[in-house]
């Protein structure tokens, strides 16, 4: 997933279950780089006929915001959001999904620069 649909540059950290460090925006050593199809929530949810989500779970190695970027008219329509955000972009991602009718009701530290955010309509 990420903000639009297109063929993008994706290097895995780890290919094992729970594995991560899986990023975007960096290549990787050892052949660990792939060229893959991406989708914007937006668009997956059109193309595959998904008729009612009610609740997302996000947590995508601080690719959070530009996935949601894609979101705009399903963020109307869910009930709830957990997101994963760091510090640097906990703003940004509380102010989209304010602008979505969101709000963040709760916020789980999870050390000093990442938290689980619930957001609820």
């Amino acid at each position: 997933l990420y903000k639009d649909k297109r063929i993008d540059g994706f290097s895995y950290g780890q290919a094992k279950e729970g594995g991560s460090g899986n990023t975007f925006l960096r290549s990787l050593p050892d052949n660990r780089n792939l060229q893959i199809l991406s989708y914007a929530l937006d668009g997956f949810v059109e193309e595959f006929n998904l008729s009612q989500i009610d609740h997302i779970k996000l947590d995508v190695d601080g690719n959070e915001y530009e996935i949601l970027e894609g979101a705009t008219k399903l963020l109307t329509q869910v009930k709830s959001i957990l997101v994963e955000s760091d510090a640097e972009r906990d703003d940004k991602i509380t102010n989209l999904l304010a602008r979505a009718g969101l709000k963040k009701s709760q916020q789980h530290r999870l050390d000093d620069k990442y938290s689980d955010c619930i957001f609820v309509r």
